[in-house]
């Protein structure tokens, strides 16, 4: 089966050269019937490689230890769920899934309702987009038939396999690096579009709305994989935190800037016609951080808890992005003129004012973090030694330059097309002065710190604005709930893409309430605990009543503290932090945590003494911290809602008729 598995990957790498020379000449020459044949390679270089990642998976499930990345990263305890996530644990089972989703995604954007005779045969955008994304793939699956296959075979299977990392057996290790790839791969989709719209030397804003649900789709997973990330590392690695300004962390970050700033460039790009070229730039800038991203994380450039491995791919990959950029930026550079904005901005107190503020904003953060990633390489170039900077030094850059956004992202809505009116100004002055009168309220209350009221400020103007616009939309109902929730319906049927942009917007207000406050209010305490002590942290009193131990199975065995958390002079919950031994891994610490609308009680095992006579433990209270995990679901609804279609897509295909294919040879119509 490992020979059937390579195969297979084989034979889709010559399916998928096939369909790039045709899909090249095709966007050349504009000959329908080489298009159609770009299309067949296409499904069937999907096809097969979907038939190998089922040979993977499979053999993952039943542990056939005839494969060499079975062997490394399962063993016979390891439960049915993590035995399907190992397909993405290791290097290669990641590439190979990188691979399946691009060719996946590329199919159904460009091959799905394709397959028969008629004008959606006659799309000329399909050859050259085709092309790009076959050339993609091309790289991928040359990488997983030769330096990094998970088809290599055991001449002798083992009794057992090693077993997959136990830092990975956790419930994010089923949800975080799917929607992650599945956000990083999404770009591509929306980035071959874009250029080969510039290919064909078609500089109108067709491709905008074509890619726009792929955009909003890749944003939206990508935005899932970092708080899921972020969630993972909060509950699995027990050090109290969730993001520590890792390489790899901020690898997901830096395009997820970049793609925001992008979306907000195509929304103007539709409805005044400036910010092309910053738009492309922009997306073109996000794709290429997706593969600087999977660069990152397999060349051991950076030291980085969440790397793979350092191997040749290292250099392969940063070889394939050279290329991409530079090819990237000969196209920008080519078709130019075809990217020259029909207005200006005549005034920067106006809506596309701010659009522009806000893009501005967030690429400068991704500048920042990109800048700061990459320290330890550009120190060494420059100046002979490899300074790697800490999590200080994104604290004290990144969030005002977070604030600075926030705060846009709330005077956006107020501001019109063109240029600001007193009545703008006077639209202005009841939120700017419910969020002074909420800041000004926590100062009196005690609260002095700089960040934090920045951030009321900020946070509760965006509020303020962002609420009631959402809510103008749902007007014009029966009183009563039922009837609100018709109009909310309605708004969101009616103008989806604003009714979901604003939900984003009051996501990120509440994500931000609840990041500033689990950190800048964190309160933290090491203990040292007998059987029968009572210890307490920011008005929580803890009971530790000893030391227990349990079989998990033959290859696991857990020490687990037992804290009580007493209020009133009863029981309000139990807390049970752990160290879990395994006979083939290092032991691993899993934090305990209680937590509510008001923050989290965070408890760390951190060892104890000869027969458990006394333990020592870590002890955070993380206020607010739930706001940022609903604040991120907000989102995340607000991106769902947006996939409805645009005003402008109705009023498209309302005014379109059927268009007559043209003829073969001829080239084709949009």
């Amino acid at each position: 089966m490992p020979f059937v598995g390579h195969g297979l990957l084989l034979a889709a790498t010559a399916a998928t050269l096939f369909g790039l020379v045709a899909y090249g000449r095709a966007a050349r020459q504009g000959r329908l019937e080489l298009a159609r044949q770009g299309r067949v390679a296409l499904g069937l270089a999907t096809l097969l490689v979907t038939a190998a990642s089922l040979i993977l998976m499979v053999a993952l499930i039943q542990t056939d230890f005839r494969f060499a990345y079975v062997v490394r990263h399962t063993n016979r305890d390891l439960p049915l769920l993590y035995r399907v996530a190992a397909f993405w644990a290791g290097q290669e089972g990641s590439l190979l899934l990188w691979l399946w989703i691009l060719l996946v995604e590329g199919f159904l954007a460009l091959g799905w309702r394709r397959g028969s005779q008629g004008p959606e045969a006659a799309d000329r955008l399909e050859a050259p987009a085709g092309a790009l994304l076959l050339g993609i793939a091309l790289f991928f699956e040359l990488l997983v038939v030769t330096v990094s296959s998970p088809f290599g075979a055991v001449a002798t299977p083992p009794a057992d396999g090693r077993g997959l990392n136990p830092l990975l057996q956790n419930p994010g290790m089923l949800i975080h690096p799917v929607t992650l790839y599945l956000g990083y791969v999404g770009f591509t989709v929306p980035f071959a579009l874009a250029f080969g719209a510039l290919i064909l030397g078609d500089g109108s804003d067709a491709w905008i709305e074509r890619s726009r649900r792929w955009s909003l789709a890749a944003w939206l997973f990508l935005t899932l994989g970092i708080v899921y990330g972020m969630q993972w590392a909060y509950v699995e690695l027990g050090w109290g935190g969730f993001w520590a300004w890792d390489p790899v962390e901020n690898a997901s970050l830096i395009p997820w800037l970049t793609a925001t700033a992008y979306l907000h460039g195509a929304r103007v790009w539709q409805q005044r016609g400036c910010f092309k070229v910053g738009t492309v730039g922009l997306l073109a800038a996000t794709f290429l951080l997706t593969i600087f991203g999977t660069y990152l994380t397999r060349s051991g450039v950076v030291s980085s808890v969440h790397a793979f491995a350092p191997s040749t791919l290292g250099s392969l990959f940063l070889g394939f992005l050279i290329l991409l950029t530079v090819g990237t930026v000969a196209i920008l550079i080519w078709r130019r003129d075809l990217l020259q904005d029909e207005v200006g901005v005549d005034n920067p107190i106006s809506r596309e004012g701010s659009f522009l503020l806000a893009m501005l904003l967030l690429a400068a953060a991704a500048l920042v973090v990109f800048l700061g990633t990459l320290s330890p390489i550009l120190s060494g170039w420059l100046l002979g030694t490899r300074i790697q900077l800490d999590a200080s030094f994104y604290n004290r850059v990144v969030p005002p330059i977070g604030l600075l956004i926030v705060a846009v992202m709330g005077l956006a809505p107020l501001l019109p097309w063109g240029r600001a009116t007193r009545r703008t100004w006077r639209r202005l002055v009841w939120p700017l002065g419910l969020a002074g009168a909420v800041t000004l309220g926590l100062a009196a209350a005690g609260i002095h710190h700089g960040l934090a009221l920045a951030a009321a400020l900020a946070c509760f103007f965006a509020l303020a604005v962002t609420l009631p616009e959402l809510l103008k939309g749902f007007r014009g109902h029966a009183r009563g709930l039922g009837g609100r929730l018709k109009g909310a319906l309605r708004a969101a049927r009616r103008n989806p893409s604003r009714v979901g942009g604003y939900l984003v917007h009051i996501g990120v207000a509440v994500m931000v309430v609840g990041m500033v406050g689990a950190t800048v209010f964190e309160t933290s305490a090491d203990v040292v605990l007998q059987p029968g002590q009572m210890t307490e942290l920011a008005g929580h009193r803890l009971h530790y009543a000893g030391l227990r131990q349990r079989m998990d199975s033959p290859s696991q065995v857990t020490i687990h503290a037992e804290l009580i958390l007493l209020g009133d002079g009863r029981p309000l919950g139990r807390l049970r932090p752990e160290k879990v031994f395994y006979t083939y891994a290092r032991p691993t610490t899993e934090p305990a945590i209680l937590g509510g609308p008001r923050g989290d009680l965070y408890v760390i095992l951190n060892g104890w003494e000869e027969g458990g006579r006394q333990a020592s433990f870590t002890l955070v209270w993380h206020p607010l911290i739930s706001w940022m995990w609903w604040g991120a679901y907000i989102m995340a609804a607000g991106g769902l809602i947006a996939f409805g279609p645009t005003p402008q897509a109705r009023s498209r295909g309302a005014a379109r008729s059927t268009p007559p294919a043209l003829p073969a040879g001829e080239g084709t119509g949009a």
